[in-house]
């Protein structure tokens, strides 16, 4: 698992069998902050739980997404939305499954700031490879452009998408093949 602000966790492993446990504490930091989340595993697909840092608390769920086992690759990334009066905050992340030219997968907006417009939902991707070009389009207005990297499995580009406040910024992501 990792989250959008690059900050990955390790959920553990329970020693008979090699089996994720069920329940897990983890801690994230960032700077001075830190925050302390407990959860279980839901069917190996999400995580759901609750979180506290020194003066608040709350729930959170994460859901697996978009990986295809049939796809020639798969990448997962985050994207980064430009704010003119703050610099480039995280936004979301999403998937992109490629096998030959064809493009699928998934986008997820995450809410990061009250001041921020509520950026919501899961958006299905569709679009083709050309090249080393990625050319993608959401079903709620996201245009993706965008170069893949096959040998070093990293893709980097640029998303906008003129139906929100926050309309554009960077996007970057690292994959693997079904054949490595």
């Amino acid at each position: 698992w990792s989250f959008i602000n690059s900050t990955s966790i390790v959920l553990p492993i329970n020693q008979e069998g090699g089996r994720l446990q069920t329940n897990f504490p983890f801690t994230v930091s960032s700077g001075d902050e830190q925050v302390r989340f407990n959860g279980q595993v839901n069917a190996y697909q999400s995580i759901s739980g609750n979180w506290s840092n020194q003066t608040l608390s709350g729930t959170f769920n994460a859901v697996k997404i978009g990986k295809d086992l049939n796809a020639t690759y798969n990448f997962s990334g985050a994207y980064y939305a430009d704010m003119p009066s703050v610099g480039e905050i995280p936004a979301g992340a999403f998937s992109l499954n490629i096998t030959g030219d064809s493009v699928k997968g998934t986008l997820v907006d995450i809410v990061f700031s009250p001041s921020v417009e509520a950026l919501t939902g899961v958006e299905i991707l569709t679009g083709s490879l050309q090249g080393d070009t990625l050319s993608i389009v959401g079903d709620e207005g996201t245009v993706i452009t965008a170069t893949v990297d096959l040998q070093n499995m990293v893709i980097t580009g640029m998303w906008e998408n003129t139906q929100k406040s926050v309309q554009s910024g960077n996007l970057a992501a690292g994959g693997c093949s079904l054949y490595q």
